[in-house]
């Protein structure tokens, strides 16, 4: 299906479409940035939240990086949803 477009629906939508390779781009960078974070060894939490100390273990990865494994070896109480 072609559809013709005006000049303004034309800008609009380079707009969008810039602004999606940009999203995508910051998104690939956080999801670099997360994924070298957690492979790095850590410290015990320390924090104010003591819920977030009982499940953290130091060189422990982000949950979300863990497989199905990993993740049942998690310290009991720990969730993940």
């Amino acid at each position: 299906m072609t559809r013709r477009l005006t000049a303004d629906q034309v800008r609009v939508y380079r707009e969008w479409i810039a602004n999606d390779r940009r999203l995508r781009a910051i998104i690939a960078e956080m999801r670099a940035t997360t994924i070298q974070t957690a492979d790095t060894p850590t410290k015990p939490h320390q924090g104010s939240n003591p819920n977030l100390g009982s499940c953290h273990q130091p060189g422990s990865r982000a949950p979300d990086a863990l497989d199905n494994a990993e993740r049942r070896k998690l310290a009991p109480g720990c969730s993940i949803t």
